[in-house]
């Protein structure tokens, strides 16, 4: 199949299975792995849910924050050596989509659309089109920084389809996000991660 070029290639993927890692705590804003998790097609359709770096017994002090919308956030695409930036305004619909004339689309260059949307208190990835895989190379993340809510995030909650993204993939500090997208496949025709920001009580 045709293989696009740099960050996603449009191969069909190899069978296998999912593996899923436990969520560990971690103050960093940048996962490097290069270690990519099997899967088989049953696990493309799963709704993988799942609290990313908070360990379980402080868990329950964890609240939505206050809204994003108007803030000015920065997205990155970290990609080898070379990194993108779009400064974009959190309107509550997509900020960043490519095909397009973002930064980011030198690296989101599938042919088929990819939206990044931050929400009031979310930041979501979405990629319609047949299956893709990003490069498996480290890093080859996205990095999100200025999610500047009243207290610093304390948490994060992963949702995917996504086989193979897992809370291990998830990093934050108090006002970024990191993930990991290296080695993954995005099945399609509709593949997605949302992340929810959580602060303390």
């Amino acid at each position: 199949m045709e293989r696009a070029p740099r960050m996603l290639g449009l191969r069909r993927p190899a069978p296998g299975r999912v593996v899923h890692v436990t969520a560990r705590s971690e103050r960093e804003t940048l996962v490097n792995s290069s270690v990519r998790q099997p899967h088989s097609t049953a696990a493309k359709l799963a709704l993988l849910l799942a609290l990313v770096a908070v360990p379980a017994a402080a868990s329950a002090g964890l609240v939505r924050p206050a809204s994003l919308i108007g803030q000015t956030v920065t997205f990155h695409v970290l990609y080898e050596d070379n990194e993108t930036t779009d400064m974009v305004e959190v309107t509550g619909k997509p900020e960043i989509s490519c095909p397009g004339n973002f930064e980011a689309c030198q690296y989101l260059n599938a042919p088929k659309l990819q939206t990044i949307d931050i929400g009031a208190n979310s930041v979501t990835y979405r990629y319609t089109g047949p299956g893709a895989i990003f490069d498996d190379v480290s890093p080859n993340a996205f990095y999100i920084e200025g999610l500047n809510l009243p207290k610093p995030i304390a948490g994060v909650e992963l949702h995917t389809n996504i086989p193979g993204l897992t809370p291990a993939n998830v990093s934050f500090t108090a006002t970024t996000v990191t993930v990991n997208m290296s080695g993954l496949t995005v099945p399609g025709p509709r593949s997605y991660f949302r992340l929810v920001l959580q602060t303390r009580l």
